[in-house]
């Protein structure tokens, strides 16, 4: 191997850092961290989704029903409530991924340290 190093020296440099308790509990941190804040941006924005096609609904729902003429078609009620569901879809899909990235961070680097 050469002298600035090769494969051998970086998987040997690679497997001693992995094992060093302060690198494993400022990665279990940050990932904690990033963690926390994914998951709240994303619950925030299904939030938003969810109450921006329920007002659509309720509106469409109200036009159409009481025929006030504003714009609004069956068809209209029938998007929002699709819109709706892909929105639940989705929330239970970023939870199954929120939950294995969890998992995964938690198995490699440990639980999330306390603070000293």
């Amino acid at each position: 191997m050469s002298a600035l190093g090769g494969k051998r020296t970086f998987g040997l440099y690679a497997n001693g850092v992995k094992q060093d308790p302060e690198y494993l509990r400022t990665q279990s941190r940050y990932l904690h961290r990033m963690y926390r804040r994914n998951w709240r941006l994303a619950r925030w924005f299904l939030l938003l989704w969810s109450l921006f096609f329920f007002g659509r609904f309720a509106v469409a729902a109200v036009d159409v029903i009481g025929r006030l003429a504003w714009g609004f078609t069956r068809n209209d009620i029938w998007d929002s409530l699709l819109f709706l569901a892909f929105g639940a879809g989705m929330w239970l899909f970023t939870s199954l991924i929120h939950g294995i990235l969890l998992a995964y961070v938690r198995h490699t680097y440990g639980p999330e340290p306390a603070e000293d």
